[in-house]
Formats: C-alpha cells, structure tokens, sequence
C-alpha cells in the first residue's frame, strides 16, 4: 500500500481490486480519485458513489470543477456502467451542460484522505454540489 505524507498527515493509495475496476459505491464519499487516460489525467472527488456522483476536473474538458455522474465500461456503442470505471475503457462524463468520452483508461488511484490543499478548496466545491 502506497503512502504519501502532506501537511495534515498520511493518506494512502488504494489501489482497485480485480481486473483494474472501480465501483464507486465501494469508495468513501470524498475520496479523491485519479484517472489516467492515454492523454489526460482526471481529478474526481467523489459525492455520492452509490448514485455514481462526483466533482470532475482537469483533463482536456474541465478546466474548473464540474458535477456530473460517471459512466464506463463500455466499449464504444457498448453498455454503459454507472460508476464503475474500468481500465482500458473510456470514461464517459455527463454533467448538466455536456457528456464528455474519453480515450481509455490506462489507470486508476484512489486516495483518501484527500490533502490539506485539496480537502479545502474541494470542500467548498463540495458544499456547492450539494445546494445545486
């Protein structure tokens, strides 16, 4: 099990099980995710992943945190999984304004607790997705 250590403490990585799949619903609620697609790396902190819920941002189409729910493990023209993220299969993100596909996963990190940085400014971007 991987560590890293930030100003508020340790926090670990915890790598899916199985074939590199994710189901959202076995995570915390705000952990913080990682995806790495063929060209580029997504930030998620997840909201509800029962309900496949989360923030998204950085990658290619969000430059600022965005809502929206998270589907994979379909190839393309394929069965969609709410909240289940798979490697090498695309992501596909819905959120209120677009629906994003992107190229397929090439890895998946779950971190918890988020860092000191992170906890704060998405905290705030949490308590927002929870009024909207």
């Amino acid at each position: 099990m991987n560590r890293q250590h930030t100003v508020m403490g340790t926090r670990t990585l915890h790598q899916p099980s199985g074939p590199d799949v994710l189901d959202l619903g076995t995570v915390d609620d705000r952990s913080e995710i990682i995806v790495m697609t063929r060209n580029s790396l997504y930030r998620i902190l997840v909201i509800n992943g029962s309900r496949g819920e989360a923030m998204v941002w950085d990658g290619e189409f969000f430059p600022l945190a965005t809502r929206a729910f998270l589907f994979g493990g379909a190839p393309c023209g394929g069965v969609r999984k709410l909240g289940v993220l798979q490697s090498g299969f695309p992501l596909e993100v819905v959120s209120r304004d677009q629906t994003v596909r992107t190229g397929r996963i090439r890895s998946i990190e779950v971190w918890w607790p988020p860092p000191l940085a992170t906890a704060r400014s998405d905290h705030n971007a949490y308590e927002r997705a929870q009024v909207a």
